[in-house]
């Protein structure tokens, strides 16, 4: 019986394969143009989905030569979308225009949208704006609100403030359940980084509201972000441990680690500790091992050698260009403190190594002092040198003075 399901099964595969292999003698058969436009199109969709790109394509152009008032346009479309993904602007992009031009009540605003998006990753913002107003215009109930709001973030990149508040506003206004709380997040942000905390904090309130956990964990992390910074440090603890929990591969350790930060000025480091824990538990490229340093600087303050050094290796083994660079100096801090010189030398050296702009001439400072008081003045003038470029103008100065006294100066 499982050999006959299973002859039964290939035999229905085979089906579907003989029929895409059919579509596409079809789509390329001279004798398939008088097939009507939706079984063309429809050809040409199996062909596209059995990977024939060639039969597709031509089935989607011949649906399009029929100027069918239904089926030209949504080939049109389709035909836009293939074009785009293979790297084919200019086709793409008068595939597009074609459906634009049809006036069609779903697919011309659906192609203004994504013409908007082709053009804006071409670098081309004007033409972007003027595809994206089409499809905002259209008054379309879902493809308007998805064109407001890209328009919006389109506006932002290039720095039309008022005109992005505007457009993010619109896009908030629509109520649409998935454009409304994206927008309202673009709105909040913008509204901060102009200093208006209250109208920020409205936004980012809408997209909690819509109760969708993306917008939600996104919308409450930057609200505690916000908080954190106007002096709300209870409001802040509430907004991060919302966005923990409402689950996001992203904003849940982004927050854990933010809010480790944040509960580390309490007295009782023990809830800043399972912040920092929950963070460096998911494994987040960025977030674990700017938690992992959080909680080595927790224990390096309580003296905590151990648990310190076992820390800061972990953020050493993320090799992340901004954190483990910070950590190596943070161990040869703590390393020299517990008179492991050698290790310190090691851990400084790993601070220069990295090229960091701060951390790599502080680290490079730290291991002359280190060598200096060993009485090695040749190492002592070598990492000064290095340290005597840093953009940190103390650590510059101390480098240059260093050199002067070493030089007899």
């Amino acid at each position: 019986m499982r050999d006959g399901l299973w002859a039964r099964i290939g035999d229905g595969v085979r089906g579907i394969v003989d029929g895409a292999k059919a579509g596409v003698r079809l789509a390329t058969d001279p004798e398939s143009h008088d097939l009507p436009p939706r079984v063309v199109f429809n050809l040409a969709v199996r062909s596209q989905k059995s990977g024939d790109a060639a039969a597709a394509r031509a089935g989607y152009r011949q649906t399009i030569d029929s100027q069918h008032s239904e089926w030209a346009p949504t080939a049109a479309v389709n035909l836009g979308s293939m074009l785009a993904r293979e790297g084919d602007v200019t086709g793409a992009r008068a595939a597009y225009q074609v459906a634009i031009d049809s006036h069609h009540r779903d697919q011309a605003p659906r192609a203004a949208d994504s013409l908007g998006l082709l053009l804006k990753r071409s670098g081309d913002a004007e033409d972007a704006k003027a595809a994206f107003q089409l499809a905002v215009d259209s008054c379309h109930r879902d493809l308007a609100p998805r064109a407001t709001y890209n328009l919006a973030v389109l506006l932002t990149e290039t720095g039309d403030t008022s005109a992005a508040l505007a457009a993010f506003r619109l896009a908030v206004d629509s109520h649409h359940p998935q454009w409304a709380p994206k927008a309202a997040i673009g709105l909040g942000n913008q509204l901060a980084e102009a200093g208006n905390v209250t109208g920020a904090r409205a936004a980012y309130q809408v997209a909690i509201d819509s109760r969708r956990p993306e917008q939600v964990s996104e919308a409450a992390l930057n609200l505690g972000v916000l908080l954190a910074g106007t002096g709300d440090p209870q409001g802040a603890r509430a907004a991060y441990q919302l966005a923990i929990d409402t689950p996001h591969p992203d904003h849940t350790p982004h927050a854990a680690s933010y809010l480790g930060f944040l509960l580390a000025d309490l007295p009782d480091k023990t809830d800043a500790r399972k912040a920092f824990q929950q963070a460096i538990d998911s494994g987040h490229h960025e977030h674990a091992p700017e938690a992992a340093l959080g909680l080595g600087l927790l224990f390096h303050d309580a003296e905590n050698r151990p648990a310190a050094e076992a820390a800061y290796r972990r953020v050493l083994a993320s090799r992340h260009p901004e954190w483990a660079p910070k950590a190596a100096l943070n161990l040869g801090v703590l390393l020299k403190k517990s008179g492991d010189n050698t290790g310190a030398r090691a851990a400084y050296q790993v601070a220069i190594d990295s090229g960091h702009p701060e951390h790599a001439s502080k680290g490079a400072l730290a291991l002359g002092l280190l060598h200096l008081k060993a009485g090695d003045t040749e190492g002592a003038r070598a990492a000064f040198r290095l340290a005597v470029d840093s953009p940190h103008q103390q650590v510059a100065d101390f480098a240059r003075e260093a050199l002067q006294q070493l030089d007899g100066g």
